[in-house]
């Protein structure tokens, strides 16, 4: 049975938890600039976002977030849509999402 990622409220923590393939929830970072936004947009940017880790191996991770699939650099959590795509250059894997990603690679190798 699949662990369920809760936060201290009991909810899940992490839409998509429920795909065929879900491994853990990722902490994405925004990266781009602020210029432009308003306080609100930059406390919301400043958040990150939480997407649903469904595929990995040495060179890429695939996660889900709000039915928009992102692929991001293994080694240093960089989008790898270009600028066109939903997160963009703009966006990257935190630090403690790819500390994550490591730790489940490690604890999960036969």
């Amino acid at each position: 049975m699949k662990k369920i990622w809760l936060g201290p409220s009991g909810h899940p923590i992490c839409g998509h938890q429920d795909h065929p393939t879900f491994i853990r929830p990722i902490h994405i970072d925004f990266v781009g600039s602020t210029e432009g936004c308003c306080e609100e947009e930059i406390r919301n940017l400043a958040c990150g976002d939480l997407h649903a880790m469904i595929f990995y191996d040495d060179c890429m991770v695939v996660t889900i977030n709000e039915y928009c699939y992102g692929f991001w650099d293994r080694l240093d959590g960089k989008s790898q849509q270009g600028k066109v795509a939903l997160w963009g250059t703009d966006y990257q894997i935190s630090k403690r999402g790819l500390d994550a990603i490591n730790e489940h690679e490690r604890l999960n190798k036969a």
